[in-house]
């Protein structure tokens, strides 16, 4: 297998690709989308491309559970296409994602410029400090509404009062 970091860019357009309804086809496709080299590089001596890969029948059959004749199917709908291309030879075949590059922008690599999850979750955090104060004051009522549940009472930031101490106590008595 290849290397597990990183992500692929899958366009909303896939929805109206011709294969998009032929789960084989589809989940193969997506298989050798995610497969692909991102960069040029050498693998075994063997120089493999952007938007390439090494693979066979059996191995594809095994990574995606797929049978070989089902993995047979989809290469050759995808090839019909031209959405691959296949250089085999007798030890391995170099498949090639035509479309690599327009589904996968240059961005994609370990110093893009894309937001990370963290990155993300930063920027859509409160920026000024009458949304922090209005944060603080929920984060608050919560405790206080989770609190009095339990039984306790809090009258300030500081003190607080249990409630379970007082029922053996009446104003009445």
């Amino acid at each position: 297998m290849t290397e597990q970091n990183g992500f692929i860019i899958l366009p909303r357009e896939i929805l109206n690709w011709r294969w998009y309804t032929n789960a084989n086809t589809l989940k193969l496709f997506l298989h050798l989308l995610l497969r692909a080299s991102y960069t040029d590089r050498e693998i075994g001596g063997v120089t493999v491309r952007r938007g390439q890969l090494i693979a066979g029948r059996e191995a594809l059959s095994r990574e995606t559970g797929l049978s070989v004749q089902e993995i047979r199917t989809a290469l050759n709908h995808l090839k019909s296409t031209n959405d691959i291309t296949i250089e085999a030879s007798r030890q391995y075949s170099i498949i090639t994602v035509v479309s690599y590059d327009a589904f996968q922008k240059a961005t994609n690599t370990s110093t893009n410029e894309q937001p990370t999850f963290n990155q993300r979750a930063t920027n859509e955090q409160p920026h000024n400090k009458k949304d922090n104060k209005e944060k603080k004051d929920k984060k608050v009522r919560n405790e206080r509404t989770a609190n009095s549940k339990k039984g306790k009472l809090y009258s300030s930031k500081n003190a607080s009062f249990d409630l379970s101490t007082l029922d053996s106590y009446s104003m009445f008595d």
